[in-house]
């Protein structure tokens, strides 16, 4: 049943890449607003208001959100994530149960399933009926 804990696992690890992804974009749209604008001529320019640099904005709003902290413990997150999965899927490739096989073969490596078929010795329907039960399991989980 390595398959299903290498499943989990996966999982684990996309949601870490999210985050991490989440972080990332915040970032980006923050410093967004530090690149140069085109000029908007239709309002009327009125002396006294305050001004901002957005350079300071950006750096100030930075700070406030904790982007850099929040994107390093992301980063951490995810390249352990990103370890436990190859160790999982190291303990997957060396199993010797036929789910283990099947699932590393159609899964991880995208194989077809007449591949599977000559790998396993399994006929097409048995493998399929394989699968299906897998997808079961995985939806339960």
């Amino acid at each position: 049943m390595n398959w299903l804990e290498y499943d989990r696992y996966f999982r684990l690890y996309l949601s870490a890449q999210r985050q991490y992804d989440a972080i990332l974009t915040e970032k980006s749209e923050l410093f967004a607003q530090t690149q140069p604008q085109a000029v908007n001529t239709e309002k009327i320019r009125v002396i006294g208001g305050v001004t901002g640099n957005p350079y300071d904005n950006y750096v100030i709003a930075k700070e406030e959100r904790r982007i850099d902290e929040r994107l390093s413990e992301a980063e951490s997150i995810l390249y352990g994530r990103e370890e436990l999965l190859r160790q999982k899927e190291k303990d997957l490739r060396a199993s010797k149960d036929i789910r283990d096989k099947i699932y590393c073969m159609r899964m991880i490596d995208r194989a077809q399933i007449r591949v599977i078929c000559r790998e396993t010795h399994y006929s097409r329907s048995q493998i399929f009926r394989i699968l299906d039960g897998m997808r079961e399991k995985m939806r339960e989980v």
